[in-house]
């Protein structure tokens, strides 16, 4: 994404400054990574002001809590349910880490922001607990893309989802193929290993 040049005196909608705020933040972490970049390099990117971003976000934290939750809705948005729909688990499991990983690769800078992300709420979740929240919406997406319309979930399905969502950024993070069977192999057995549980 290119930055955006804000022009002297002009006038944005709140909700276009929050929107470039967040899609600029996610260019900047995804480039120099969550640690590294600050928000007076998403105010520049965003042509917003770090004014303009402090209306919108108390923090870095505030700020990389949404810029997660937009990326997981970025993923949902990769594979409609629909699809899914009729297909056996190994199918769905199949499809969802292929796309999932594909996506990742195409977009190594968001995998970053939630690979970092989710480092950060490892190591001190106290600290971070709204991006802790925002990153137990990939789970959550996975279970949901995953169970047949209709299904209720079971705390197996959570448990796996959980499993899936790790070993999926696992692999991205070690950039695995997302053609490498045995990956996909491996995912889905454990997905539905998980489930057998009680």
């Amino acid at each position: 994404m290119a930055t955006r040049e804000r022009p002297t005196g002009s006038f944005r909608p709140v909700a276009a400054v929050r929107d470039a705020v967040v899609d600029s933040a996610v260019e900047v972490m995804g480039r120099r990574g969550v640690y590294q970049a600050r928000l007076e390099d998403v105010a520049q990117a965003a042509g917003a002001g770090l004014e303009g971003v402090r209306a919108h976000f108390k923090d870095k934290d505030d700020l990389l809590a949404t810029v997660v939750d937009e990326l997981v809705g970025r993923l949902a948005e990769l594979t409609p349910e629909r699809e899914l729909a009729g297909l056996e688990l190994a199918l769905r499991v199949r499809r969802v880490v292929q796309e999932h990983l594909a996506h990742f690769q195409q977009h190594p800078g968001q995998l970053l922001v939630l690979h970092q992300a989710r480092g950060i709420t490892l190591q001190e979740p106290e600290r971070f607990p709204a991006v802790g929240v925002a990153l137990q919406l990939y789970p959550v997406l996975l279970g949901r893309l995953l169970r047949q319309p209709g299904q209720p979930e079971s705390p197996a399905q959570r448990r796996a989802a959980v499993v899936l969502a790790s070993i999926i950024l696992g692999a991205a993070v070690g950039r695995v193929d997302r053609r490498d069977d045995t990956l996909i192999a491996a995912a889905a057995r454990a997905y539905s290993a998980i489930l057998q549980e009680p």
